[in-house]
């Protein structure tokens, strides 16, 4: 359930930084990609997936929402050769992500410096890097979860 949470923030947040609110109609279908995550998902499945959470919602809702978080980089959308048919991938794990182990914060490395730590990494260790770096989470602490323990520490 934390792992759904985190997506959801991470979503959130990239949301509004494109502009964009997390409306309601926006969450159920958000929390419908999140549950089902691993798998490519028609928009028509979506739209019945997210009707079963808001029945309120409609078709062309649904359809304005995979399209922007699709333009925002959120979903990815695929056609198989074999049925043609579009389907729609949640995209996680977009290069490295630090993850603060106490508030659940998820913070997107800079791709400039991933870019200059595949360089180390292929230098150092004569290791070429997938340039997609998926799955890659560095679990810690964040900065404002560091000041309060230090401000307990001290106290």
């Amino acid at each position: 359930m934390k792992k759904e949470q985190q997506l959801k923030n991470l979503i959130k947040k990239q949301l509004k930084v494109a502009g964009y609110k997390m409306t309601p109609q926006r969450e159920a279908t958000v929390t419908v990609l999140v549950q089902n995550r691993d798998h490519h998902l028609t928009a028509e499945k979506i739209f019945m997936l997210t009707k079963q959470l808001s029945n309120d919602i409609g078709l062309a809702t649904v359809y304005r929402t995979i399209e922007l978080l699709t333009n925002i980089k959120v979903l990815k959308k695929s056609s198989f050769d074999q049925d043609g048919i579009v389907r729609y991938e949640l995209i996680q794990n977009q290069g490295i992500q630090l993850i603060c182990k106490n508030c659940g914060r998820v913070i997107e490395v800079d791709q400039d410096f991933m870019t200059y730590f595949s360089k180390v990494i292929a230098k150092d260790y004569n290791f070429m890097v997938n340039d997609d770096f998926n799955n890659v989470h560095i679990e810690g602490l964040c900065s404002e979860c560091v000041t309060q323990v230090a401000v307990q520490n001290n106290a």
